[in-house]
Order: structure tokens, then sequence, then C-alpha cells
């Protein structure tokens, strides 16, 4: 098979959902391990590592649960909450800046970022005994560069109140912290990005357009030659 020996190994952490992914996600982590050998097979979409070290298939009626059809389910969320109807569930992304104690935020995002801390380092652990640098690269939301970015979501109608209360650099901070205290190298995007006035994501999608894979990439590369 194919084998590398690489140098530095690049953590790309998303600030936008990579915490809360782990509210429904809870694989390739057990306690303090990281579950190596059954990575790989995470890749197969129908299947994730439970938290007791199981692999098991993931129960979902036989939907995989694709960006497409996350897109549907926050469109008919936001329609059943037009309609009168309470919408509770914590938002994936929003949930990273909403209080707490908000009916759309999550007070159980410390365990996920707890978890996030475990697995980070658990990967440095790995990349160390191997005589390998490990770079932690915290990639901004659109929203944390600029809240014009909100009205694309479908969740921003009943989410436009709460925008002055947002803690819009949470996952950062959080992050920045946790890597100066493990002696974590890290890089982070979002004061950079904030900086330069161009558009990096789509308007209708959270994701970089070529500026921002552009600007990402010019980043690390100065990061990079730096260590």
């Amino acid at each position: 098979g194919l084998s590398f020996d690489p140098d530095i190994v690049i953590v790309m952490y998303f600030a936008g959902n990579d915490a809360t992914e782990l509210r429904d996600h809870q694989w390739v982590f057990d306690g303090e391990k990281l579950d190596v050998e059954n990575l790989e097979k995470v890749e197969d979409p129908h299947f994730y590592i439970s938290e007791d070290h199981q692999l098991r298939k993931i129960n979902n009626g036989g939907i995989l649960i694709s960006p497409f059809i996350t897109l549907l389910r926050d469109h008919g969320k936001k329609f059943i909450s037009d309609l009168g109807v309470a919408v509770n569930r914590p938002r994936l992304l929003w949930s990273n800046f909403l209080p707490f104690d908000h009916s759309m935020g999550d007070k159980n995002l410390p365990i996920y970022f707890e978890k996030s801390k475990s697995l980070l380092r658990e990967i440095k652990k790995i990349n160390e005994a191997r005589g390998v640098k490990t770079l932690l690269a915290i990639i901004p939301a659109d929203i944390q560069i600029d809240l014009k970015y909100a009205s694309k979501y479908p969740e921003f109608d009943f989410l436009e109140e709460t925008l002055p209360s947002l803690d819009i650099e949470r996952p950062q901070t959080i992050l920045k912290n946790f890597a100066k205290q493990e002696s974590y190298r890290y890089v982070d995007f979002l004061s950079e990005f904030k900086a330069d006035k161009k558009d990096f994501y789509f308007e209708d999608d959270p994701h970089f357009n070529s500026e921002g894979h552009k600007k990402t990439a010019d980043i690390l590369l100065q990061k990079l030659i730096e260590l």
C-alpha cells in the first residue's frame, strides 16, 4: 500500500463545526486512546467508531447524512419554525458562538472541545513517536470573518437578534489556549482573513472559494518556512 514519511502533519481544524460534529459522531475516540486500527474503516460513511471502541453502523433509515440531506433538513427545520413550532435542537455551526443558555445553543459544547483536545493530544503523541512535527491549523467560519455571510444560513431569520451577543472568536480562544499549554504548534487564520477585505467564501455556500484557498495556502507556506 501507499506509505508516507512526512516531516510535518498539518491538522486542519474548522472552527465552524469540528467540535459540534462530536455531538453526533463519537468516533475514533475511546477515552484517551485513538483507534488507529479501525480509523480507515470510518472512511465508509455507513460506519463510525463508538465510544465503547466498537465499529457500528449508522442507524438513520439507510439515508446517509450528506451535505445535501443536511441542507434539506435545515431548510425543513426553518419551515417548521416559521409555522411557530419550536425547534430547539442545538445548531451545528451557531452553537459554537451562541450563549450556552440560548435555545439553539449547546450547554455541552465544552465537552466537545475537551474531546477535540484529547484527539489533538493523541495525534501529536503519535507523530512525535515517529519524529514528525504537528501543526494545528485553525480554519475560520465565514461568519467569523464578516457577519454579512450570516444571511446565507436558513436559520438566520430567527437568530438575527442574537448576533450582537455571539462569542465570535470562542473556538480560536479555546484552541489557542490549549495549544500554548500543550506546546502545540498552531496557526490561526482569523486575524489575517479579517484584515484582508476580499471575499474568501462562496455567497451561497460556507466553503472557501478560490481566493480563500489561495489565502490559506499562502499563510500555511509562510508558516512552514518558519518551522
